[in-house]
């Protein structure tokens, strides 16, 4: 059951989401000025020129906590004895994502992309 929630939280949390999705949205990109990034992505977390190229990063991240569950004991009594049956709860957990997207910039124009991380996703 450990195992089972964790994967129905990520079904969940992803839902129509994708990384396909996300690299089709990246795509988009391609070919568009430098400017119009900076107005939608907002400025870029880092920055770095090589050559004739320079590269802008955006990363972002979340935190999903599922609620744990709590123990449960049942008692039953049968003749004289009695028997105590307890059910052990599952501990609150936390799940990571993050993603960290770097385009390419050549003569102002976005040229590549590159992303890595497990939360870059989209809808």
């Amino acid at each position: 059951m450990k195992r089972v929630l964790p994967l129905i939280a990520l079904s969940l949390l992803a839902g129509c989401a994708s990384e396909a999705k996300y690299e089709t949205r990246l795509n988009t990109w391609i070919g568009q000025d430098e400017l119009k990034l900076v107005r939608s992505w907002g400025p870029p977390e880092r920055t770095y020129e090589s050559g004739d190229s320079k590269f802008l990063q955006y990363s972002f991240g979340n935190t999903l906590v599922l609620p744990g569950t709590p123990s449960v004991a049942s008692t039953s009594v049968t003749g004289t004895a009695a028997y105590t049956t307890v059910s052990h709860g599952v501990p609150q957990q936390g799940l990571e994502y993050n993603c960290a997207t770097t385009f390419e910039i050549k003569a102002a124009k976005i040229v590549d992309w590159s992303n890595r991380g497990n939360g870059c996703v989209s809808e």
